[in-house]
């Protein structure tokens, strides 16, 4: 909880309403026990939500004051002990902390109604020479990057993301999909908005280049992206246990981004 640090109060700024008040109390007679205690420049005395709810015993927590008010409201309602505790555990489990897939299932499934629909593809990277990825890739390139058009030229885009060393590999060894070199597609309805390009080892998933149409900027694709790099990579390990590491990337000194 937010505190205001003007409120707290320091203990070198805490005075006792003195020595003079416990002698002037005690010449009436009256038993001091405790020296009253005022914070210097306020009008009240310590807030009572401090105090002890009674004598040698804490101040409950937040947490159970609200437990015991919902408990009150049940009780209010007339239901029975057994529903109180059932109602009350099945709250509890929906506390429970979610995982990277569960927040990616709360997608619209088929047949499902949903003012748009974002589908990812998985291709392999000799399909990505399409003009559809081409264009998408120089609208990246320019804006964010701010490369000149006359250096986006579609060879280069090949030698730099559709060209690759590596096999696929298909059988037992690998994967329902295969080893190899893929493009990730991100289709919102029927528009490529997004492209990943990743490699499929036998020990990880490598996260070679990440392109995404500037005008859905607004929608942070790239970190979007990376969350479902993650969780391919641990679908992947599922049915191959090496598969054990994502790299988001390599360290390369003389790059300035």
């Amino acid at each position: 909880v937010a505190r205001n640090p003007r409120k707290e109060l320091a203990v070198g700024k805490l005075n006792l309403v003195g020595k003079v008040a416990e002698g002037d109390l005690a010449r009436e007679g009256l038993d001091v026990k405790e020296p009253v205690v005022k914070a210097v420049g306020s009008d009240s005395n310590l807030s009572a939500k401090s105090q002890p709810t009674c004598q040698g015993s804490p101040p409950k927590k937040a947490k159970l004051l609200r437990i015991e008010r919902k408990r009150e409201r049940l009780i209010q309602k007339g239901l029975s002990a057994e529903e109180i505790a059932s109602s009350m555990k099945a709250a509890k489990g929906k506390n429970v902390e979610k995982s990277l897939e569960d927040f990616l299932d709360e997608a619209p499934k088929e047949g499902e109604e949903a003012a748009h629909r974002l589908k990812v593809k998985l291709v392999p990277s000799s399909e990505g020479a399409s003009s559809v990825e081409y264009n998408l890739y120089r609208a990246y390139q320019t804006a964010v990057h701010q490369d000149p058009p006359d250096k986006l030229k579609m060879d280069r885009y090949k030698r730099f993301l559709v060209m690759s060393p590596l096999k696929m590999l298909p059988g037992q060894s690998a994967p329902s999909c295969g080893l190899g070199s893929y493009h990730q597609q991100y289709w919102l309805d029927d528009r490529l908005i997004a492209v990943g390009v990743i490699d499929l080892l036998p020990s990880c998933v490598s996260s070679v280049y990440f392109f995404y149409d500037p005008e859905f900027r607004f929608l942070s694709l790239g970190t979007y992206g990376s969350l479902r790099e993650l969780a391919f990579t641990r679908k992947l390990q599922q049915q191959l246990a090496s598969i054990s590491s994502y790299y988001m990337g390599f360290y390369i000194h003389s790059c300035p981004k």
